[in-house]
């Protein structure tokens, strides 16, 4: 494999569709798809995808609760790990699409600051994301931030 693709929130709906169309894309037999999500027990969606692709087995789902930087680093160096030992190739492209919003009638400053830690931190923990790669993004890798 040339490479790894990361896609957070990939159990939601924009995240479900962006894992379907890398899984059609001629990308998807040659680069291995990491698809991280808050809990790998519930992620019906996500499977039926995975379900409908000729080569799902060469992807993977991860857990990592972006409300939680604790997750994010246990993930980040897991996956540090895996590159350097070669268990996976580098990382060359992360899209940031997890996010959380609370109900309406939920927003409390504790609320708030949970939306802010899962839907704005990890982008501005960035280098934690690039870090990933272990040791280094491809000049030609993109990390897509969400629009918020």
């Amino acid at each position: 494999m040339k490479g790894t693709f990361v896609i957070t929130g990939a159990n939601g709906g924009l995240g479900s569709n962006l894992v379907s169309q890398f899984l059609r894309s001629p990308y998807a037999k040659d680069y291995k798809g990491l698809f991280a999500v808050r809990n790998p027990a519930s992620v019906d969606t996500l499977k039926n995808v995975l379900a409908g692709s000729s080569n799902a087995n060469d992807h993977e789902i991860i857990a990592v609760d972006l409300s939680s930087l604790a997750s994010v680093h246990t993930a980040t160096n897991d996956l540090n790990q895996r590159v350097a030992s070669g268990s996976i190739p580098r990382i060359l492209a992360v899209v940031l699409n997890a996010a959380l919003q609370p109900p309406m009638t939920v927003w409390r400053l504790s609320s708030l600051s949970t939306t802010f830690h899962t839907s704005c931190l990890p982008t501005c923990y960035s280098r934690a994301w690039t870090q990933w790669a272990a040791l280094s993004l491809s000049p030609a890798g993109l990390i897509i931030l969400p629009i918020i």
